[in-house]
């Protein structure tokens, strides 16, 4: 077994399942970073990998991962390949040395996030769950007005994340072994993620999806009820049969605050709050660069050799969720 060893300055990423979101998203995160860098992508398709790194000015590019994670000019790899590959890639990166930051979700099931949160342990390296919204920066002023006590007691907190399904270019989509589900899966995970972000722990959780259908057909929609510790109820709807878009709503005894949408990167919205005299005050802010906070996040944790922002363990807890609704399951904390 290989292990980590003391972090280069700056790091070096190798992608992999490198396609679509990562040219649109993950580029131009690392361009407006400096202590981070891309030298290495994967692609399945064979020699299509060599010349998209050409074109994008990256070292390398390989055909299959493990000739990736061979490659002893990548400290970190980013795995955004389709969700039911990602138990094998993050296993295969962690024995390889290499620290794991993760698309959503985790893994498909809880079994499958607990080896590789495993895996990266007995290896000694770090593991990041790529969840986004946390990074988004309407969602970080809220999560600050909320410890600021600027809504008072929170009561509740809802999240909305809906687009249809033949506007997704993502073929494996369609995929329930795949994918692990559909918008639950998909969107859901972002909703969940980011009511406890805000909310703290859940403390048990309900759901339903729509339709029922076969076995190897994914819903189309779902929603869920959540229960938090400190009383805080939550509910989420994501949805593949609405246009895009997306929601974030928190409600407290000082007044109530809502931004939509709040999850595409670099886009102008409004964070409103309504105080309880019914003024409503208006926050004009830019949604930012979301990916290229959390990658900076995950580089600074290798560097100083602390701990991530967000831990394979909150993958875990978002995917014992989705997966208790999906079994139709009261979830419960342990």
């Amino acid at each position: 077994m290989k292990t980590s060893t003391k972090p280069t300055s700056p790091l070096r990423y190798g992608i992999i399942g490198f396609g679509r979101f990562a040219r649109r998203r993950i580029i131009p995160a690392f361009q407006q970073i400096t202590d981070s860098s891309i030298t290495a992508i994967q692609k399945r398709k064979p020699g299509e990998a060599a010349i998209e790194a050409e074109s994008l000015g990256i070292s390398t590019g390989y055909d299959s991962y493990e000739e990736l994670l061979a490659d002893s000019a990548v400290d970190v790899v980013y795995i955004t390949s389709a969700n039911h590959d990602h138990t094998e890639h993050a296993i295969a990166s962690a024995k390889a040395g290499k620290h794991v930051l993760c698309e959503k979700p985790l893994a498909n099931t809880p079994a499958a996030c607990e080896k590789i949160i495993a895996a990266c342990a007995q290896a000694g390296v770090k593991l990041m769950v790529a969840q986004t919204l946390r990074y988004s920066a309407p969602v970080m002023l809220l999560k600050q007005w909320i410890s600021a006590g600027k809504l008072g007691k929170i009561s509740s907190a809802r999240a909305c994340f809906t687009y249809l399904l033949e506007t997704s270019p993502r073929s494996w989509i369609r995929d329930k072994q795949m994918a692990g589900g559909g918008p639950l899966a998909d969107l859901g995970v972002h909703c969940i993620d980011t009511l406890r972000y805000l909310s703290g722990t859940v403390r048990e959780a309900v759901g339903f999806t729509s339709p029922k259908g076969q076995e190897n057909d994914i819903e189309l929609s779902a929603e869920g009820l959540l229960h938090f510790e400190d009383g805080v109820t939550g509910s989420f709807f994501c949805s593949y049969q609405t246009p895009y878009w997306n929601r974030l709503a928190v409600w407290g005894e000082a007044g109530h605050a809502w931004v939509e949408p709040c999850a595409p990167p670099g886009t102008d919205v409004e964070l409103k709050f309504r105080d309880p005299y019914g003024e409503i005050a208006i926050n004009r802010i830019n949604t930012g660069n979301p990916y290229g906070k959390l990658i900076k996040a995950f580089s600074d944790a290798i560097c100083h050799d602390t701990d991530v922002p967000i831990s394979g363990s909150e993958g875990l807890i978002n995917q014992q969720i989705i997966s208790s609704v999906y079994a139709g399951n009261h979830y419960r904390r342990a």
